[in-house]
């Protein structure tokens, strides 16, 4: 069996399957857990007979030193995965390909089809936008503080103090407290990002399909159901396991 994990900067998620093939056909039908750290996700797979482990990790080099050593411990191969210029029928957009965050890699790798010039969010501690067309050439992206981030910014001011993180406002209201006033205005600005990205995207991209992952999702999915003027719920598909089928699908040949 193999057990791949996707090391982020606040979500450490992990999932274990029989065959590769299983999660690149329909990666919704697999499920992933979330570990509460390295140490938790050691001590829930440790009894699992896994015969090897591919990651996709954000973290610093000390972090995946440490989880490579605990895996070595336990007598498991350990891979872990790297943005290149080409890999699994995609071309990367970026000169140096390091310097692109394996996540977001392994995302449009995951998202890639023949059909359709494909966008994907990633709506976690950071919003990433990326776009690969039917060719498979990754055309770019953007990168933007996510919803926790900007208001950790803003608590950074002498003047800003925020003492409750809201729940994600539906509707267009002004607020009458600065937690309000913060968390109200943060929405707004955050839908009004992924409302022009889509416009746009699909103006200038020829963009004609949506997916959506990362630890915000269900969120955002839920704002954009309730807002009768943003994108149609059917341009927006969600892809939990985004990453995994990315990551599966660069080591399917293992």
């Amino acid at each position: 069996m193999y057990l791949l994990v996707d090391w982020g900067n606040t979500r450490l998620k992990y999932l274990i399957i029989d065959h590769l093939s299983l999660l690149i056909e329909d990666g919704n039908r697999v499920e992933s857990y979330v570990a509460n750290s390295a140490d938790d996700l050691i001590a829930n797979v440790e009894t699992a007979e896994i015969s090897q482990v591919l990651v996709a990790s954000v973290r610093d080099k000390n972090d995946n030193l440490k989880l490579q050593s605990r895996f070595d411990k336990l007598g498991l191969s350990c891979l872990f995965a790297k943005s290149s210029h080409h890999a699994a029928g995609v071309s990367c957009a970026y000169q140096n390909p390091e310097l692109l965050g394996i996540d977001r890699w392994l995302a449009v790798i995951g998202a890639y089809h023949k059909q359709y010039t494909t966008g994907v969010f990633d709506l976690g501690s950071a919003v990433t936008l990326d776009v690969v067309n039917d060719q498979g050439i990754h055309l770019g992206g953007h990168i933007i503080p996510g919803r926790k981030l900007i208001q950790q910014s803003l608590s950074l001011t002498a003047n800003v103090k925020i003492q409750n993180i809201m729940e994600n406002q539906m509707n267009f209201k002004l607020g009458v407290s600065t937690d309000e006033c913060v968390n109200f205005g943060i929405d707004n600005m955050l839908a009004g990002y992924l409302m022009n990205c889509i416009k746009q995207s699909e103006q200038e991209y020829q963009v004609d399909r949506w997916l959506i992952t990362g630890g915000d999702a269900d969120i955002w999915l839920e704002y954009f159901r309730q807002d009768a003027n943003g994108p149609k719920i059917t341009q927006l598909v969600h892809r939990p396991n985004l990453v995994f089928r990315g990551l599966a699908l660069i080591f399917e040949a293992i």
